[in-house]
């Protein structure tokens, strides 16, 4: 309905018809019977028919007014979007610079020049700046937390977390018809404007952070999949918003805008996270590669204690 009234055509065909509408009155009102004697209904007609394009002439104001309001938010937060992504490429360049002018002869480059975890705190850090400062969110309305799946146990745990206070057990959610059960059955990510509705539907598990916030806000969820030559890394990130939606869940314009923001945040961290899965592979091969020489070493003492007794 909202397009047909703020349709062009609309516009120009309304106003056009109730000129002509008055034309006829006003000119040929004496000449035709139909009109003279039904004045008073075609007063009620032409009354009627001002009244609508009043309406829709103020309707299209209101919608313009909106229009360019949301535009001048949308370019606010790309402006600040992009701002953040500078911050958050600057602070890798500057570590980069910083280590490579004391870097010796000796060192293990890659485990000096790559920090992922501090990485991720930095553009957990702006994405806190970028929907707090802008949209004046609240500071405790914004959280970001990243879940890992222990590769030994398999259990999940909450690898990262923007704030200190007590989360959801990743068992449970996983457990729930939440977002992040969703992402990791699907492998796609999810975005969802209105938690509230969204819990309805069966997407999202409500926490009691969110019944203690009325259940408002949205979601954003994305699972990887890395890949390692001896197996695989699993994350599940997730930014989320209490007591405040980031946009409503029907115009679907400014949903894709958010979720391509949020996307331009988590694709970052998803670089991050193929740092941190392969220095976990390094690590953990070369804590084999420890253990073997270790229990080698212990065999040939063993050998040699054996040989010895032998002799005597």
């Amino acid at each position: 309905m909202a397009k047909i009234v703020r349709h062009k055509i609309a516009e120009t065909v309304v106003p056009t018809i109730v000129g002509l509408y008055f034309l006829i009155l006003d000119v040929w009102g004496d000449e035709f019977d139909f009109i003279k004697d039904n004045l008073e209904d075609h007063k009620k007609v032409f009354f009627i028919l001002v009244s609508f394009t009043v309406a829709l002439l103020f309707y299209r104001g209101v919608g313009d007014f909106l229009d360019s309001k949301r535009i001048d938010d949308m370019l606010k937060l790309f402006s600040s979007l992009f701002f953040s992504i500078e911050n958050i490429i600057g602070v890798k360049k500057s570590r980069f610079s910083e280590t490579i002018a004391t870097l010796d002869s000796v060192d293990d480059t890659f485990e000096r020049i790559t920090h992922p975890k501090k990485q991720i705190k930095a553009i957990i850090s702006q994405a806190n700046r970028h929907f707090v400062e802008i949209l004046q969110l609240k500071r405790d309305a914004f959280d970001f937390t990243i879940m890992r799946k222990n590769p030994i146990t398999d259990d999940w745990y909450y690898l990262l977390s923007d704030k200190a206070w007590q989360h959801t057990e990743p068992s449970i959610l996983l457990e729930q018809n939440s977002s992040a059960a969703h992402c990791l059955r699907t492998g796609e990510k999810l975005f969802l404007p209105d938690k509230k509705f969204a819990a309805k539907n069966g997407e999202y598990y409500l926490s009691e952070r969110d019944k203690r916030n009325d259940c408002l806000g949205s979601v954003f969820c994305k699972s990887y999949n890395i890949k390692t030559p001896t197996g695989k890394e699993q994350f599940i990130v997730t930014i989320t918003t209490y007591g405040v939606s980031l946009c409503g869940r029907h115009d679907r314009r400014v949903i894709d805008s958010v979720e391509s923001m949020l996307g331009e945040f988590a694709l970052r961290i998803e670089l991050e996270l193929i740092l941190f899965s392969l220095k976990e592979w390094l690590r953990t091969q070369k804590e084999i590669q420890e253990a073997a020489k270790e229990a080698e070493k212990k065999a040939r003492k063993e050998a040699k204690q054996r040989q010895n007794t032998k002799n005597v």
